[in-house]
Formats: structure tokens, C-alpha cells, sequence
């Protein structure tokens, strides 16, 4: 049995690589925010810590006795203060690893995010083989700098990026989004063409687990995703599909929307603007990852497909909402 230290455990995802890890026999400790809600943790009955990964003070002895550390633990967002990304999402994960290093853990795991690439168009691109020099907003940066320290660091590592839309059960952006759809509040961009990797993220979880053990994982980053390259036109048509509800069909051309995500960041400066230059771009581009190193290095094969998995989303959002 493996003692198995999981950061950010209380969020969305988070809670997922709970369930993957436990289901697999590990020992596993939830490290979460001192305010962090447990929710998403409840059906688990899992050991808490609480320590805000900002202050390496309080992650003293936190990795005491662990085998791996999977850190989830993130400000994942589009807009806000470049202070408080780089403080999570860069300092948080040096210190991390300055205890995981004095604890002598043998496997950290970061889930990164393919953000550190420029979105300039791909489709089965090798994320090993591309730039990573995107400053497209300060979680892409906080990002690469969080990558960057793991690299450096003397502690065994994986680096993980999942594909753009991570989803599955408890998550609330998947929420927002079905919500959209079912009110016909969320139009397609340039005819919703570009296509995307999604990542189910029961699929994703079991893949973390296994780099997060595997001997061919270490010093080496992975791409993972579900099969297939569907558009954003096929998503959203089959969240509506499994909804019962209409699929979108309003498409509106990509620069007028552009230039309005722009106005909107400079009018909504003190806060966060209801559309961002960020979110267009995702739709102007293909957007497409290879996760054939993930197939070759570790046998990764995503028993669920995309269009199932959305399927199982909206069944429990339907429940939960029922209930």
C-alpha cells in the first residue's frame, strides 16, 4: 500500500484523483485550503490536513511518511491579480517540493495545463516538442514557472497536462455550461469548427494514477486526454442531447467578439468581466493534443469516451438538482 499526499483534494478534480487513488488500494491523505470546503470529499472519509500552500511554514512535516504527492492544488482561473497566480501556482508548488525534497518522497506528480503552450493551432500535436512560452494571462505563466521549479527540483517528478476541457461529476464550470445551453444563452464562435481534447476527468484521474507510479513516468511530462478530436459544436450538441434541451445554433464570427471580450476586460478592471479575450481564443483555433507518448510510455487508454462521459455529467447534475 502507497502513502499518497493529494493537494487541491477538495476541489472538482481534486476529488476525482481521490477516488482513482483510493479505488486502487493507496493509503491517501486529502491536503487541503484552511478554507476549503469538503463536499466533494464526504463520501470518501478520508485524513484532512489544512495548509495554505503559500506559506511553507505551514506544509512543514505535511509530506512526513509519503510516497507520492500529486499536487492539484491551484488558482485556475482567467482573470484576476498576476500576484496572487504566481504566489499559488508558482511559490505554492516551490514549496511543496522543498518538504517533499526533505521528506524524501519518491514520486511527485504535478497536474499542469496545456496553457503553457500558445494556442496557435494544433491538431495531434507532441506537447514535447512545442514552445513553451505562453503569457497569454498570468495562469499560463504562474504555470510554466510551477513546471519549471518541479524540473529543477531533486525530487523524482511527473508533469501531467490534461486536455482543455476537463469535466465530469461535481464540476461546477460543466454546471454554468449546461445551465447556458439549456437557457440558449451560449452562442458558437466562428461556427464552433476548432476542435479540442476533453478530459473526463474519472479517465483522467486512473491515468494520473498510473504516471504517478509508473518507473517509464519519471522526468517526463504527459498529455491526457479522452479519444477522438471532437468540435466545440460537438460538445455542446451533445450536453444539449443528453439535456433534452436544443442545441446551440446561433454562431457569432470571432473578431466583433474579440474586440468586445477586450472592451469588457479594460470596463470591468476592478473585477471579473463577463467575457474575456481568453475564452474567444479557445474557439478561434484548433486547440488538439497527441496522447500518443501517454499510449506507448504507460499503456493509457481512457475506458470512457468522451460523449459517455458527458452523458454520466449530466445524468448527476439532473440528480443533483432533483434532489
Amino acid at each position: 500500500m502507497s502513502r499518497v499526499l493529494i493537494t487541491g483534494a477538495h476541489g472538482f478534480l481534486g476529488s476525482h484523483l481521490c477516488e482513482a487513488f483510493v479505488n486502487a488500494g493507496d493509503e491517501v491523505t486529502a491536503l487541503v485550503s484552511p478554507w476549503g470546503k469538503l463536499d466533494n470529499l464526504e463520501h470518501l472519509n478520508l485524513p484532512i490536513l489544512r495548509a495554505d500552500i503559500r506559506d511553507p511554514d505551514a506544509l512543514v512535516g505535511r509530506c512526513e511518511g509519503v510516497d507520492v504527492v500529486v499536487h492539484a492544488a491551484a488558482k485556475v482561473a482567467d482573470w484576476g491579480a498576476w500576484r496572487d497566480f504566481i504566489q499559488v501556482n508558482a511559490t505554492g508548488t516551490a514549496n511543496l517540493l522543498r518538504e517533499a525534497a526533505r521528506a524524501q518522497v519518491k514520486r511527485f506528480t504535478l497536474i499542469s495545463s496545456i496553457a503553457v503552450h500558445p494556442y496557435s493551432g494544433y491538431v495531434e500535436a507532441d506537447t514535447r516538442t512545442l514552445p513553451k512560452n505562453s503569457s497569454i494571462n498570468a495562469y499560463a505563466v504562474s504555470k510554466r514557472l510551477a513546471e519549471d521549479y518541479v524540473m529543477m527540483s531533486s525530487v523524482p517528478w511527473t508533469i501531467v497536462r490534461p486536455g482543455l476541457w476537463v469535466f465530469g461529476e461535481r464540476d461546477p464550470q460543466f454546471a454554468r455550461v449546461a445551465r447556458a445551453i439549456s437557457r440558449r444563452q451560449l452562442p458558437l464562435i466562428a461556427g464552433g469548427k476548432t476542435v479540442l481534447n476533453t478530459a473526463y476527468a474519472p479517465n483522467l484521474a486512473r491515468a494520473v494514477r498510473t504516471a504517478s507510479f509508473h518507473p517509464a513516468a519519471v522526468s517526463k511530462s504527459y498529455l491526457l486526454a479522452d479519444d477522438g478530436q471532437p468540435s466545440w459544436r460537438e460538445v455542446f450538441g451533445h450536453v444539449a442531447s443528453s439535456l433534452g434541451v436544443a442545441a446551440p445554433r446561433l454562431s457569432l464570427p470571432a473578431a466583433p467578439v474579440r474586440g468586445v471580450a477586450r472592451a469588457a476586460e479594460r470596463l470591468w478592471s476592478d473585477r471579473e468581466p463577463p467575457l474575456t479575450p481568453y475564452r474567444v481564443c479557445l474557439f478561434e483555433r484548433d486547440i488538439h493534443f497527441s496522447t500518443q507518448a501517454a499510449r506507448e510510455e504507460l499503456g493509457y487508454y481512457p475506458s470512457i469516451t468522451w460523449r459517455e462521459g458527458i452523458e454520466r455529467t449530466c445524468a448527476a447534475l439532473e440528480e443533483a438538482q432533483g434532489s
